[in-house]
């Protein structure tokens, strides 16, 4: 199984930072990657989304599972479904003295050994800059 941990640090309260974070069907406004998001379901403390996103030509298509936890400022999520065998992670929006820390842990597995021993290190780097760039993206909207 890959781990990614990126994170990127932004000018801006860690409540707005957060509420752009729940604000996941916007997602697809403004970060590049993300062609569709779509709330399936909405429960009292969770929700079902599908993702349908696109890196260098590549498409990838889920279901996943996200818990947002108001208190701790995190939403934690696993695939329900999709391409990976295993995908799951967390976001996290950590106060700092005048700035607001946002970061994504991600661990997956393809579910194919031997597509990861060929191309494993360069589909990790590129979900890494797609992560990257979801963050690149949030800050940019904070910080507007």
């Amino acid at each position: 199984m890959a781990r990614i941990e990126v994170s990127t640090r932004i000018k801006g309260p860690a409540e707005r930072v957060y509420s752009v974070i729940k604000d996941m069907e916007d997602f697809p406004s403004f970060i590049r990657d993300i062609k569709s998001l779509k709330i399936i379901e909405r429960l009292p403390d969770k929700i079902i989304t599908a993702w349908d996103i696109e890196i260098k030509g590549r498409h990838l298509s889920w279901k996943e599972e996200d818990i947002f936890d108001d208190e701790k400022l995190e939403l934690n999520f696993s695939a329900l479904d999709g391409e990976y065998k295993e995908y799951q992670g967390s976001w996290k929006v950590i106060p700092q003295h005048n700035h607001t820390r946002l970061s994504i842990e991600l661990d997956f597995d393809w579910g194919a050994p031997m597509l990861e021993k060929y191309i494993g290190k360069t589909l990790k780097k590129r979900a890494q800059l797609a992560l990257l760039g979801m963050l690149l993206a949030i800050k940019k909207k904070v910080e507007a």
